[in-house]
């Protein structure tokens, strides 16, 4: 990796955590970072050339990943908003919730 791109990265890592104080988890030479959504409304963009986890609460979100395999955990009550996973392979999880069948 080029000096300049891990210096981007580190710099995108600090407006996260320290101007928006979300909780992301992120480490240097990372392929993968991890964002925690929880209850309230966000507007967030996840790292390009990495995969992005995100773990989504109630609220509206508005959440777009990156270039590479992105995962969104969808666990909330009530959630409104759009996701765009961006390039890559990405994968929806509603595996908190449960099925109802009617009728």
């Amino acid at each position: 990796m080029i000096e300049n791109e891990t210096s981007a990265i580190e710099l995108n890592y600090q407006d996260y955590h320290s101007l928006l104080k979300l909780p992301v988890i992120e480490t240097k030479n990372s392929r993968e970072n991890m964002f925690f959504l929880f209850d309230g409304s966000y507007n967030v963009t996840g790292f390009q050339n990495v995969s992005n986890v995100f773990h989504v609460g109630n609220g509206t979100k508005i959440i777009q990943g990156g270039d590479y395999l992105d995962y969104f955990k969808i666990s909330p009550e009530v959630v409104d908003g759009f996701f765009d996973g961006g390039d890559g392979y990405d994968t929806l999880d509603f595996s908190e919730y449960e099925v109802v069948h009617v009728g």
